[in-house]
């Protein structure tokens, strides 16, 4: 029986800022390349408990994953338009090329996952980094206005200036515009919630420990967000609205910079050894203080109205998606994948995700299916059998069958592309990607770059860390530009497809003002130059 012919389950995506493919204690989600030295319990049961996808893909950074994640449409139509933070001539210095303006809101015309939810009966809220509106005073854009029912701290804001609540006018909020409605859980810790909310996560210290080092203290963002989380939860079951179904987008600002970690686990990481992969004490706690979050959502499903009585257990009909936005930055290793985040490169788009539906998906499964941001829409929707009105094209695909069949289901996806006219500093320059598993069982990465018009071809299911160019020497240029050649015709088709207002998606050369010629013919190419 397919999902939409039961009740349609509550829905959790619990969104992680820069958290990398490596990151994460359990081997589950990275080909066995987890951490051994932070420390993520909770999130490693997930894996055991649930299916981990080793080739989940976003955009480099923030704001145009949750663009396309929210939209389900990639960053080349009108109604997403975003493709980076703030704008797409980030660096210092004289490009050849000129990229485009972008959006800085997704337009409030865009039918949001939210709204699709909402229509179908779901009870919608935002707890978070939202990122994708509100930015230049677009009150209309914001998450309130776009689908959610409830908007816990969702603003334009990207990160906070600082996690730590400060006292102003005898009253303790979140600073930096990150929304009034998380004030109510900036108090500092008490004893009382340092018995019920750290020392059940926190095995490493005793609670006079954990009291000295606390009590008194600054309430840190990420326990600020899991409070208002376990508030709703609590408020839901016992509200009127408690027989309808509920969408959580628990969007997390952790572990973004700055790197400001609760006192408890700094001084935790300060005294522990590095590890072989890992070594950053302050960035450690930070993750481990987000895997805390994690058991404490799933306890506030075991129990969401927290009499300890679990009666009232929601976990069996609750689905809980767990994924970053992006790669890896600098404060962690993405390897054996290269580059981080802002990069195109496998290190700046994988993402680790775990995805947790009790009594459906077989526990401890992993899949190599391709998913990418965009395919959450469509699966949601087919979840909660529902769809978006046909005037809002979707780019993704359900992946529905996987998680349903993890073991069976068809492991190829249709190509992924990622097209990027801009400048994002020194780690990504204009260029267009196909991402494709061909009928030889192979997985292909194309890249042509905009401002030398050349082309890159890699084999990931043997080359993950994209070292070796199959375009870069004559012998395998001969052998295999003739796949190249039919990627190249794919990505330019799809290009074609979407792009209906060039001038807005392509970038201009900084000499003459004109736009750019999109993908040519591929030729020959060599590091010492071009032989046509």
């Amino acid at each position: 029986m397919s999902p939409a012919e039961t009740a349609p389950p509550n829905i959790v995506i619990m969104y992680i800022d820069d958290l990398g493919w490596t990151d994460v204690g359990s081997g589950n989600p990275n080909f066995g390349n987890g951490s051994d030295y932070h420390e993520t319990p909770s999130i490693d049961r997930l894996a055991e408990q649930g299916l981990s996808f080793t080739s989940c893909y976003m955009q480099p950074n923030c704001a145009p994953s949750r663009a396309a994640l929210l939209s389900g449409q990639y960053p080349a139509r009108d109604s997403n338009g975003i493709y980076a933070v703030t704008d797409l001539n980030r660096g210092k210095g004289v490009r050849p090329l000129v990229g485009p303006n972008q959006n800085v809101n997704v337009p409030a015309s865009t039918f949001m996952m939210a709204e699709m939810l909402q229509s179908a009966g779901y009870v919608t809220a935002h707890f978070g980094k939202y990122h994708i509106g509100g930015a230049k005073g677009v009150r209309s854009t914001l998450p309130q206005n776009q689908g959610f029912d409830y908007n816990f701290g969702g603003t334009a804001a990207g990160s906070p200036p600082t996690y730590f609540a400060n006292k102003k006018s005898d009253s303790w909020k979140f600073p930096g515009g990150i929304g009034p409605a998380l004030d109510p859980y900036a108090q500092p810790y008490t004893d009382s919630y340092i018995g019920n909310n750290i020392l059940p996560y926190q095995t490493d210290f005793t609670f006079s420990e954990l009291s000295t080092l606390l009590l008194g203290t600054s309430k840190h963002l990420t326990d600020g967000l899991a409070d208002s989380v376990e508030a709703f939860l609590k408020n839901h079951v016992s509200g009127l609205n408690a027989d309808q179904p509920f969408f959580l987008h628990y969007s997390h600002y952790a572990v973004h910079v700055p790197c400001e970690a609760r006192p408890d686990l700094l001084t935790k990481y300060q005294s522990k050894p590095g590890g072989v992969r890992h070594n950053d004490h302050v960035y450690a706690a930070m993750i481990e203080q987000l895997d805390q979050t994690v058991a404490r959502l799933v306890d506030n499903l075991s129990d969401p109205n927290g009499d300890a009585d679990r009666s009232d257990d929601i976990t069996a009909n609750t689905i809980l998606m767990f994924v970053s936005d992006n790669g890896g930055s600098t404060r962690t290793t993405n390897a054996p994948l290269r580059g981080e985040k802002g990069m195109f490169t496998e290190g700046g788009i994988r993402v680790p995700m775990i995805v947790w539906w009790p009594g459906v998906i077989p526990p401890g499964t992993t899949t190599d299916t391709m998913v990418h941001a965009l395919d959450f829409y469509p699966t949601l929707a087919e979840i909660a059998g529902t769809s978006p009105p046909p005037d809002h094209p979707l780019d993704g695909e359900s992946f529905t069958h996987v998680l349903t069949d993890p073991v069976h289901a068809v492991r190829a996806r249709s190509n992924l592309y990622f097209h990027f006219p801009g400048y994002l500093g020194d780690r990504a320059a204009p260029c267009t990607v196909n991402l494709s598993q061909r009928s030889d069982g192979n997985r292909y990465k194309l890249y042509y770059t905009y401002e030398d018009q050349r082309y890159a071809l890699y084999n990931l299911t043997n080359d993950i860390g994209e070292s070796n160019d199959l375009l870069d020497s004559s012998a395998d240029f001969t052998s295999h530009s003739p796949l190249a050649e039919t990627m190249r015709q794919e990505m330019l088709d799809w290009l074609d497809d979407l792009i209906t207002n060039a001038t807005n998606h392509y970038p201009t050369h900084h000499s003459t003002g004109k736009l750019v010629e999109p993908p040519g013919k591929l030729v020959e190419l060599f590091k010492t130059g071009r032989d046509e």
